[in-house]
């Protein structure tokens, strides 16, 4: 349904709209709520594998990072045991990898009310991320993904005495094979009645396989 500004306020659009440049009508969605830790999640179990280690390495150097400032800034607070000058960012550094990592040498200590305070929020955020990393981890590893890949150029062609739009699809997995593989086209055209564009099934010479090797 196409919507004109004589329509809002009419009845007939019931809803909150909008208008860009061009004069087009754009829906507001109110009321939507978004699931932070769902969505993140869901990104990085779709992404790839380049951003998804990137993220885990990301997020665990700027945690790192975070610490080891709090730890800088209650210096006094921590003692190093292998030298007698008192500990600088490096020092508060190893402590705080120590800390994430849950390793702990002991060649630096924590000794004040603040950095004992530190030292048991980041172990348990470690073991929190170890866990989570872990999690999502073995769901990329065990989650079965196929590749399918599309020729880039189709032909248009005439069979018999019909146009049709000729593509190649291929299997990219060398070792495995899709049984029962179901294909469906739809076109995007312009639908004089609607005034809009739509989604139009294809019919296709062949829909089904019963196998597709590589």
């Amino acid at each position: 349904m196409k919507w004109t500004k004589k329509d809002v306020g009419t009845g007939k659009a019931n809803f909150p709209v909008q208008y860009d440049l061009s004069g087009r009508v754009e829906v507001i969605v109110k009321g939507s709520k978004t699931q932070v830790i769902g969505d993140c999640a869901f990104f990085l179990l779709r992404t790839s594998w380049t951003k998804f280690l990137c993220c885990l390495v990301g997020a665990y150097l700027i945690l790192i990072l975070f610490f080891a400032l709090i730890y800088l800034a209650e210096a006094d607070g921590m003692v190093c045991l292998i030298k007698d000058e008192p500990c600088d960012f490096w020092d508060a550094l190893n402590l705080s990898v120590h800390s994430m990592s849950t390793i702990g040498f002991g060649s630096i200590v924590p000794q004040s009310a603040l950095t004992h305070s530190a030292v048991a929020v980041e172990f348990w955020i470690a073991v929190l991320m170890g866990a989570g990393a872990g999690g999502l981890l073995f769901s990329r590893v065990s989650t079965a993904s196929s590749r399918v890949a599309f020729s880039d150029v189709a032909l248009v062609t005439n069979i018999r005495g019909c146009p049709t739009v000729t593509m190649r699809i291929v299997n990219e997995r060398p070792f495995s094979s899709l049984f029962d593989v179901t294909c469906r086209v739809s076109a995007l055209v312009k639908d004089p009645k609607a005034g809009m564009r739509i989604l139009a099934p294809c019919e296709l010479e062949r829909s089904t396989n019963m196998m597709f090797r590589a």
